[in-house]
């Protein structure tokens, strides 16, 4: 029999212990019957996400990791598409693929939008828009429920085939609990590499405390029946496939934030000469770069279209760098408006104060729309939820010290500048 409990809590919970009373009549006798029992209500794994806005696609990272110490193992998962989103994920190929408590599971997907403000998705009547929710399904199992799948399994095959079989329901429970508490969370992860379990002997187990309410010829037959499974099965493997009931599937909600302004920015400096392979870009130290700073921005993701496409941003993009890095001149903070799909460009410059490969100057852009006040009419400035995917973060540009050659004297075990020529003959 089954029983199903609903129950919510007002805070986050990793066990729940349940109390149940039954009471019951045989032959017009009344019983009551209590038992407790503590339950794991925390899911075993963790799913986090990181999102990289593009003007066109929506780059996402996705973590699984245990919420424990104990590994599992991951036999499938997919990022199923909506009406409005199409989702581009690698499939699980192969075997499965094992986490640890530090060692996660990566994965990337990129979503791109079906329809873009050719139509809206629906909005419910709570004026939520639907849709918007893509389902990330993982098959998975908990190391811990295959070890005591499979050692259950050998056990009670080896109990149905002898004459021991009507023992089987109690020696297999209180082998299964003797057996959970003498694995540690190091022998999980030895188990999850190997695929193996090692037991020990029948004299580690505490089988006595369990055969002694048997009689005595039946406690000597069955003991000598346990010490020679213990010894024919000091190990025992683990399957390669994920069966039931141990496999498990989690469903995790992604729903795809809105964001009315996505902004794409990079960093041009022209004139840069090559170091021979055509790749990396190099200039002298000490002499300042002029650089062009381009930026325009999409409504790409801005889902619900509330706002017209004509509609001008008043938009706020600041250059920054480590100043022991780059010093920066020009428009290095700048104020101005603009449309969607409008390039503006800003003139900036560059010195660097070291040599070496040096990243880019970071790039931090803010928008607000001009509105309007329901009550008086005020005309007010409101923050629009924007991000940005600066091109150039990743890029580097390698500095060089501005010389020719250099003459070094030395003398004695000492060593001096004697002479230095620049690039330009000086």
């Amino acid at each position: 029999m089954r029983i199903r409990i609903a129950y919510g809590l007002e805070s986050d919970l990793n066990d729940i212990k349940v109390r149940a009373e039954v009471k019951y009549s045989v032959g017009g006798q009344e019983y009551t019957y209590t038992c407790n029992a503590e339950m794991r209500i925390q899911l075993p794994l963790n799913v986090n996400v990181q999102d990289c806005y593009q003007e066109d696609a929506l780059i996402s990272h996705f973590q699984i990791g245990t919420a424990s110490l104990i590994p599992a193992r991951i036999s499938d998962y997919r990022l199923t598409s909506t009406k409005w989103f199409q989702v581009t994920m690698s499939e699980m190929r192969g075997d499965p693929v094992d986490i640890f408590a530090r060692q996660p599971l990566s994965l990337l997907a990129r979503i791109r939008r079906k329809t873009y403000r050719t139509q809206k998705p629906e909005q419910s009547q709570n004026g939520k828009t639907t849709d918007k929710t893509l389902m990330l399904k993982i098959r998975y199992a908990c190391l811990d429920q295959e070890v005591m799948a499979a050692v259950e399994d050998c056990l009670s095959e080896a109990l149905r085939l002898s004459r021991f079989g009507i023992h089987r329901r109690v020696l297999l429970a209180a082998f299964a609990n003797s057996l959970r508490s003498k694995l540690s969370m190091q022998d999980f992860e030895t188990i999850a590499l190997l695929r193996e379990v090692q037991l020990e002997p029948y004299e580690n187990y505490d089988w006595d405390s369990i055969l002694d309410g048997l009689h005595p010829e039946s406690k000597a037959e069955l003991t000598s029946w346990l010490q020679t499974w213990h010894k024919e099965h000091s190990s025992i493997s683990l399957p390669a496939e994920i069966k039931l009931p141990t496999g498990l599937e989690l469903t995790v909600p992604v729903e795809i934030p809105e964001i009315q302004a996505v902004f794409t920015a990079w960093l041009d400096i022209p004139g840069l000469s090559s170091t021979g392979n055509g790749e990396i870009r190099s200039a002298p130290a000490d002499q300042p770069l002029l650089a062009d700073l381009s930026i325009r921005w999409s409504r790409y993701w801005d889902i619900d279209a509330r706002h017209p496409d004509d509609e001008a941003l008043h938009i706020t993009c600041e250059t920054d760098a480590n100043p022991d890095v780059w010093l920066i001149g020009g428009q290095r903070k700048v104020h101005f408006s603009a449309k969607a799909a409008e390039e503006t460009k800003f003139p900036i410059i560059l010195v660097p104060q070291k040599s070496g490969h040096l990243l880019y100057p970071s790039v931090e852009i803010r928008a607000t729309r001009s509105a309007k006040c329901e009550g008086d009419g005020k005309v007010v400035e409101e923050d629009v939820q924007c991000e940005v995917d600066y091109r150039s973060q990743s890029e580097s540009i390698l500095i060089m010290p501005n010389l020719s050659s250099v003459t070094v004297g030395l003398d004695g075990g000492e060593t001096w500048v004697m002479e230095t020529k620049s690039r330009d003959g000086v």
